[in-house]
């Protein structure tokens, strides 16, 4: 980003947005505060500020319905509402495959024969292991119920690696894409306080050591709930999920159907 800023002459601190505006006439921007996953991703605040201060006649359209999700348009705010609490009525969602599950192997199972079936059928999770095969690729990243998982060994082209669906993707590697049917493991880095009945994070099972030690709880938290607020919106046809904490597998229950 300084190169570019620099070859631009613009103050260090500028980011895409500023040469968006700088080098076009007119812009048509796409934003969505929920896909907001790092502390370098533009806030709400900054990115409405700057396109009212160039008066160049901004219109915001909300954009409302998704054609995306064979779920139908209540599906993406009914996620958010559950991993922020909100405490919506549960919906049953029909065509669509979203499914809790109690094992890991069911889900790992039923992933494998989506694949086999359509194709683009994947596993992502939150940073909530350590990525020990960068450094040694012979050593599993995840262990879950005794099988062994290693991160995405690489980021292009991973979804048409034929091994692909033994790997588990992450926030950087699925971030933009689309799926058949994702599996979401929900990692130890949340799990649900039973004495303040509230999701909560475990910094202790969080990798993401930038993040971490750039951001308040509070910001963290929405960071972490955001990222998987993402992955379970990447299925077109399914999306199935496998929580490591109990108590949150729990709370879960109560909005996604039980496998």
């Amino acid at each position: 980003m300084k190169k570019i800023n620099d070859r631009l002459g613009i103050n260090a601190d500028s980011d895409e947005l500023d040469w968006i505006l700088m080098n076009s006439t007119y812009q048509i921007l796409f934003y969505d505060e929920k896909q907001s996953t790092a502390p370098s991703d533009i806030p709400k605040e900054s990115f409405m500020e700057r396109l009212c201060a160039r008066n160049r006649g901004f219109r915001p359209v909300a954009l409302r319905e998704q054609m995306r999700i064979r779920a139908g348009e209540r599906y993406v705010p009914y996620i958010y509402n559950i991993l922020y609490e909100k405490n919506p009525e549960p919906i049953q969602f029909d065509n669509y495959e979203f499914q809790l599950f109690d094992s890991f192997d069911k889900m790992f199972q039923k992933l494998v024969e989506k694949e086999k079936d359509t194709g683009l059928s994947r596993m992502s999770s939150g940073y909530a292991w350590d990525w020990k095969s960068k450094r040694a690729p012979d050593i599993p990243d995840i262990q879950i119920e005794g099988t062994k998982i290693w991160w995405n060994q690489q980021t292009k082209g991973w979804l048409h690696n034929p091994s692909a669906n033994q790997e588990m993707g992450s926030i950087y590697t699925l971030s933009g894409l689309d799926l058949n049917y994702t599996a979401v493991v929900i990692g130890p880095e949340l799990y649900y306080d039973l004495d303040d009945n509230t999701i909560k994070i475990d910094k202790s099972n969080f990798f993401d050591n930038k993040l971490k030690t750039s951001t308040t709880e509070e910001e963290l938290k929405r960071f972490i709930l955001n990222t998987y607020g993402c992955l379970l919106t990447r299925g077109i046809l399914g999306t199935y999920v496998y929580v490591c904490d109990s108590n949150l597998r729990n709370y879960l229950q109560k909005y996604i159907p039980t496998l």
